[in-house]
């Protein structure tokens, strides 16, 4: 994969342009000529289609140009629907990872929490074509079990880590059912519509968690909880799971689908399915943070490592602060499982769950070291292939199709129709042969704005360092 880093135009002259394409709404039409257009949904390509977009939504798909619309050759390129991250931290990020989303085709983020008050005002500057970045869709404050939030914040500002200490102060300690229920209400006043929650809360407290939140009509999702058993989990509503399957038996760490019998694997992917319960592995969150040596993350971190990763350039410096102190809190964890193990094994069981109709969506955990924002969703998808072994197919559907409908977007995203958002992504090869093809980016249309490959790069360019 290639990095493109020409500098195109000074950052203040780009900021400009962008934001007067993002701002203004499209005088005519635009054809897009000569595209194969992927079907996701069916796994077939329509060959040198027309694409017409007027203003922010695809008017039709054609064999020929619109009279009177600026026409764009795209002849050898592949347009899929914009892809999805379904599990960030953008206040980790930083606001650079908004740029770096979009010029890595990503259209839409879910925000998975941290510094509400800055993401919504992201947000609420993406929708009004104020600010380039994707659609956010986004949790309220983070829902912890109390004493491993109080334990942490100890932790560091023993180390001295005020800055980390303080970012933990917008989270929601909850220990009893009446934390949880009171919980909810203030989630429910900001407006959101998704609740976030973390490492295991006691589980009458859990359970509270979940019923106020239906009744609310709050989705929940986040953490495995180790105290209630998946399937009572995903009866009781919890919409989506994330991060690799792990639980904690006989004090130590094991993949839990693995400690299943084939028969109780397979009524729990029923209930999955009927219950519409989602996984999101994060499959790369854990390959600099768990995967690699720590000497090794940090030299990457500290762009010390040869070779370099090219997209160290990008790195916030804000986002780099977060994963120093992470690297530094794993220091406090002790003695480590076998991650790679763990790993190999819970990757391993994607495809049995993708098989039995499973809802398996694509999110990266940007925040945690080494996952850069966009470059980590081709990523992603590259490893829910390779070690999850879905389809090209099935990875792409996990990044387009799946997260539309997760949010129940179906008529206005994730696939490439009439009357749809216009939000997609030109690239260079086919990416139901190879899914690495997704990195091969000739130009994002994001809200029916043309972005092409020179565009892009000055994208990247603004926010290089």
């Amino acid at each position: 994969m290639s990095f493109p880093v020409t500098r195109m135009c000074s950052a203040a002259t780009l900021g400009i342009t962008l934001l007067v394409v993002f701002s203004s709404r499209a005088a005519s039409q635009v054809s897009i000529r000569h595209v194969n257009v992927v079907d996701v949904e069916s796994g077939t390509v329509r060959p040198d289609r027309t694409v017409v977009i007027e203003g922010d939504r695809i008017r039709a798909i054609t064999t020929s140009a619109a009279a009177g619309a600026r026409t764009i050759d795209a002849r050898g390129a592949y347009m899929i629907p914009g892809l999805w991250d379904m599990h960030v931290h953008l206040g980790m990020g930083g606001r650079s990872a908004l740029a770096l989303l979009v010029a890595n085709g990503v259209t839409g983020v879910r925000d998975m929490g941290g510094k509400f008050d800055l993401v919504r005002s992201w947000r609420d500057s993406v929708t009004a074509g104020t600010l380039v970045g994707p659609r956010i869709e986004m949790t309220g404050p983070i829902v912890e079990n109390a004493g491993w939030l109080s334990a942490v914040r100890g932790m560091l500002t023993q180390s001295g880590d005020t800055v980390a200490a303080r970012d933990l102060s917008e989270r929601i300690p909850v220990a009893t059912p009446e934390e949880a229920r009171a919980a909810v209400a203030h989630v429910a006043a900001l407006g959101v519509k998704l609740l976030k929650v973390r490492n295991d809360p006691p589980p009458d407290a859990y359970f509270a968690l979940l019923s106020e939140a239906r009744r609310r009509g709050i989705r929940v999702v986040g953490h495995t909880p180790q105290r209630v058993s998946l399937a009572q989990a995903s009866d009781s509503g919890q919409a989506s799971f994330e991060h690799e399957i792990l639980g904690f038996a006989n004090d130590h760490w094991v993949s839990s689908l693995d400690e299943m019998t084939p028969a109780d694997r397979a009524s729990l992917y029923a209930r999955f399915v009927r219950n519409h319960t989602a996984l999101v592995p994060t499959l790369i969150a854990g390959a600099g943070f768990r995967r690699m040596p720590d000497s090794l993350a940090i030299a990457m971190i500290e762009g010390t490592s040869a070779p370099a990763d090219p997209r160290h350039r990008y790195l916030d410096p804000l986002l780099a602060r977060h994963w120093r102190s992470q690297m530094e809190m794993k220091k406090m964890e002790g003695s480590q499982p076998d991650w790679v193990a763990l790993y190999k094994l819970a990757a391993a069981r994607l495809a049995g769950a993708d098989s039995a109709g499973i809802m398996i969506l694509a999110g990266t955990d940007l925040g945690t070291p080494l996952t850069y924002p966009g470059f980590a969703v081709h990523d992603e998808l590259d490893l829910l292939v390779r070690d999850g072994g879905l389809s090209p197919r099935r990875a792409l559907w996990a990044a387009t199709l799946g997260p539309a409908q997760f949010f129940h977007l179906e008529r206005d995203a994730g696939s490439i129709a009439p009357g749809k958002v216009a939000d997609l992504v030109l690239l260079d090869a086919n990416p139901l042969a190879d899914i690495r093809a997704v990195g091969r980016i000739r130009g994002v249309i994001r809200s029916g704005r043309y972005l092409d490959r020179a565009a892009l790069d000055g994208l990247l360019a603004s926010v290089s360092r």
